[in-house]
């Protein structure tokens, strides 16, 4: 009991919460991604030099929310703008060990974009109109979230 109530008194100083808190976002990601579909596929994206998809989007700054992040990361990867976006979900994924564990929470919008063409900004990133018939077979992570994607796919939600 004494060292619970010495660590709640030591969380009362604002440098001792301002650690804490540095401590956490090193170990939990909070990223906001986006489902866009255009006549039967859907937008993903591939590191150059990894042979696995994800969806656009990226991490959320401090102070930022989680939709303004998401139109934000659009607009610095593709120049894209978005027209309107629709909160799907949420899927948390964990994965590594030790010293390499990493561990997300990933926000998950259908996004309309203003227009359906636009151009890479990011030199380590391509962009990638996959076929939705075959998303099932294509490499993509986190796995818990292709999961996801399927599942919302044969409800017909996305």
């Amino acid at each position: 009991m004494r060292s619970k109530t010495r660590l709640a008194a030591s969380l009362k100083t604002p440098r001792n919460l301002l650690e804490l808190g540095h401590i956490f976002m090193k170990q939990i990601e909070i990223i906001a991604r986006a489902v866009i579909l255009c006549d039967g596929k859907i937008l993903l994206c591939r590191q150059k030099t990894e042979n696995y998809y994800f969806l656009p989007g990226g991490h959320v700054e401090f102070g930022e929310s989680i939709e303004k992040a998401l139109v934000r990361e659009l607009k610095e990867e593709t120049g894209a703008n978005v027209k309107k976006s629709r909160f799907l979900g949420i899927v948390e994924n964990q994965l590594g060990r030790g010293k390499n564990k990493h561990h997300e929470i990933n926000f998950i919008y259908k996004v309309a974009l203003r227009a359906t063409t636009f151009k890479i900004i990011e030199d380590h990133i391509e962009f990638y109109w996959k076929d939705i018939a075959i998303f099932k077979q294509t490499s993509f992570l986190p796995l818990q979230l292709k999961k996801q994607l399927l599942s919302w796919m044969k409800r017909n939600l996305i």
